[in-house]
């Protein structure tokens, strides 16, 4: 019995080693000790579920970024980002606020 700490005999065991990160040792009803194997996603399985459900909603964000763009209609006669201004009229003259009558001098 390779993992028993404490034998009454070679085939009965009253303790088995301390646990490690990696494993966990259980008695068994036959007087054995049994190696149990930790596993990372067992033992961190709510981290590793919290940064897939991350993963997942970056990868929605983005997909929802790149469907947005392809489904924007600008520039698509002329090229896209080509168009800066579309309007004849002239935007020299500053414009200020409002109607009022201190506003025109």
């Amino acid at each position: 019995n390779e993992n028993c700490k404490i034998c009454s005999g070679l085939l009965d065991c009253h303790m088995c080693k301390p646990d490690t990160e990696d494993f966990s040792y259980v008695i068994q009803p036959d007087g054995k000790c049994r190696a149990i194997a930790n596993h990372l996603f067992r033992k961190y399985r709510w981290w590793c579920a919290g940064l897939g459900v991350l993963l997942l909603f970056l990868l929605l964000i983005g997909c929802c970024g790149i469907i947005q763009l392809c489904c924007s209609g600008r520039g698509s006669e002329k090229g896209r980002f080509t168009r800066l201004n579309d309007s004849d009229t002239d935007d020299d003259v500053p414009r200020y606020g409002g109607g009022s009558r201190f506003a025109r001098y």
